[in-house]
């Protein structure tokens, strides 16, 4: 299945100080390795899906500008953010699944696909959320 060339997701719970305060809030992070590919594209949307998070951050999408409502229009839920690049390198998303209540503050990207940034209120919280994809070598002008 081609989900699995994608690297392992890592999950983030955010709570407020009392669950009464605030329902969690699952966020998950992807490495993507390129999906450009439409059947791949389809087969990790499906999987992100079914795993209900709330907000998916995606690396390594590998979208190219032109792509961007295409992209939109294939996930289907209401906000996608995308930081596009090359169609064979770079590239972050930000997703957002139709299951809890959010209203996104404003939000930023890179011209060079390496970050997408959002500013989000979640019930009486506002949130800031930072998706970047580094080089993988040290770099110390990125970093």
């Amino acid at each position: 299945m081609c989900v699995h060339s994608c690297l392992p997701c890592i999950y983030f719970v955010v709570r407020g100080n009392t669950t009464a305060e605030m329902e969690k809030v699952k966020i998950m992070s992807l490495n993507c390795r390129g999906l450009n590919n439409v059947f791949k594209r389809k087969q990790v949307f499906s999987f992100l899906r079914k795993k209900r998070a709330q907000i998916y951050c995606l690396q390594d999408v590998h979208f190219t500008q032109d792509q961007e409502q295409l992209i939109k229009q294939q996930w289907g839920y209401r906000e996608c953010y995308i930081s596009p690049y090359k169609s064979n390198a770079r590239g972050t998303a930000i997703l957002f699944n139709n299951n809890f209540q959010f209203k996104v503050l404003n939000h930023t990207t890179d011209k060079e696909g390496n970050y997408v940034g959002i500013k989000v209120e979640i019930e009486q919280y506002t949130y800031t959320v930072i998706n970047i994809y580094g080089p993988n070598a040290d770099n110390s002008d990125f970093f």
